[in-house]
């Protein structure tokens, strides 16, 4: 093989750049992120019958037509974009549109703001799994990567677990220390609080993915 780390170089000579791995960690991390807002969206659907009296069909209608629908009719744009205007960009403001959404979600009080913010969720989690599934190849050589393929997967399984249990954490504790949330807080709506607060993490996401290494697999700088 050609000598450097070029592409073309000998994949077994090639050392991984830290960049790389650190690039990894940024979509695992984000993808947790992603899996944690989606759980939530479940994990308040009995709150949302409680405070606002909707009914399991609008439920099902949240869950179902706002995130799964959309999520598919959103993930060829976002597919299209991410080749042209570039992955790493797509992705980021893929982090800022679910995360406003999530923000927003927390202030409305109808069916069809919530339905709205769950679609604005969709469309921003849309691009995530084949952005990042096209992202490694650019990390890593080919004989590495299935070891990133592995880590990553396995991080994602891994991370639907930790969301939920997050996600539930997080509600858990809303409910049993109302009094421990700051003044202007009191009297809001735990789900409401939740929504926000999962929401918060988004401009780090966003400035993290921002930051990550991209182009050619043997990319050692950012």
């Amino acid at each position: 093989g050609r000598a450097g780390g070029g592409p073309g170089a000998d994949d077994d000579s090639i050392r991984v750049p830290i960049a790389a791995w650190y690039g990894l960690a940024v979509l695992l991390m984000t993808t947790l992120f992603a899996f944690v807002v989606r759980q939530m969206l479940s994990l308040i659907a009995p709150s949302l019958q409680t405070s606002l009296g909707f009914t399991d069909f609008q439920i099902g209608m949240l869950q179902g037509l706002g995130m799964a629908l959309f999520a598919c009719i959103a993930s060829y744009p976002m597919g299209w974009l991410a080749d042209r205007l570039g992955r790493r960009l797509i992705l980021a403001i893929g982090v800022a549109c679910w995360s406003l959404a999530t923000f927003l979600c927390a202030f409305q009080d109808s069916f069809g703001g919530l339905l709205a913010g769950t679609i604005g969720i969709a469309i921003g989690e849309a691009g995530l799994a084949p952005i990042i599934y096209a992202m490694i190849p650019d990390l890593f050589p080919e004989r590495k990567r299935n070891t990133a393929n592995f880590i990553f997967y396995g991080g994602s399984l891994l991370g639907a677990g930790i969301g939920m249990a997050l996600g539930g954490a997080t509600l858990q504790w809303l409910a049993a220390s109302p009094d421990s949330l700051p003044a202007w807080l009191a009297g809001i709506d735990s789900w409401r609080i939740a929504m926000m607060a999962v929401a918060l993490p988004g401009p780090l996401f966003f400035l993290l993915v921002l930051t990550m290494p991209h182009g050619p697999w043997a990319a050692a700088h950012f």
